[in-house]
């Protein structure tokens, strides 16, 4: 028969990590412990800083029954990661899982498009470009957009759209066409409004 003060450490079936504090089991006719599944008797032992106690088999996972014992694994989740390969941010959901394991770094870079090449950051010049040339072509497509209300204005008004207002929506549209985009090309300076619209 147990003891009265003996308690029960319950774990996640999922991750064997621990459900919260302990409780006192209960009996039977004869005194002995009821173990519902995804117990154990054995106290949850203290972690340390960025680990956890899971409850597992000795392969690695959470048993069905009672054979396991509490081992303390890596804890990342919460915690800021930067993927090595892209600096996009990235996340641990699983207790046991590192940053070697998904590639990623708890060390944050500069401002995005860089890599980590095993000492630093390093700007990916290549995507760094590629990015600018998305960008100009989003900036490209807004003011173009934007420009066919001033086109309509004129139409409205009954005025030539002006050789000033032809030549920067030709250039917007040079921007948006250009197979590849040039990241140091500049959007042209918007024309003053036409008189009368």
């Amino acid at each position: 028969m147990a003891a009265l003060d003996t308690l029960l450490y319950s774990f996640d079936p999922a991750t064997g990590e621990s459900n919260g504090q302990p409780f006192t089991p209960n009996m039977d006719r004869e005194g002995n412990p009821l173990r519902p599944a995804f117990t154990t008797f054995n106290p949850v032992p203290e972690a340390g800083l960025r680990e956890v106690a899971l409850f597992l088999d000795d392969s690695g996972s959470v048993p069905l029954d009672w054979n396991g014992s509490w081992r303390i694994r890596p804890d990342w989740r919460g915690v800021p990661l930067w993927s090595m390969a892209s600096g996009e941010p990235v996340s641990i959901q699983r207790p046991g899982q590192t940053p070697a394991d998904i590639s990623a770094i708890d060390a944050e870079p500069p401002a995005a498009g860089h890599y980590w090449d095993g000492s630093g950051w390093k700007l990916d010049t290549a995507r760094h470009a590629q990015r600018l040339a998305e960008l100009r072509y989003t900036e490209a497509r807004t003011a173009l957009s934007a420009s066919d209300t001033t086109l309509m204005r004129c139409y409205e008004a009954g005025i030539a759209l002006p050789a000033e207002w032809v030549a920067y929506r030709k250039a917007l549209r040079a921007i948006i066409s250009a197979q590849s985009g040039d990241p140091t090309q500049l959007l042209p300076t918007r024309p003053a409004y036409p008189e009368g619209t």
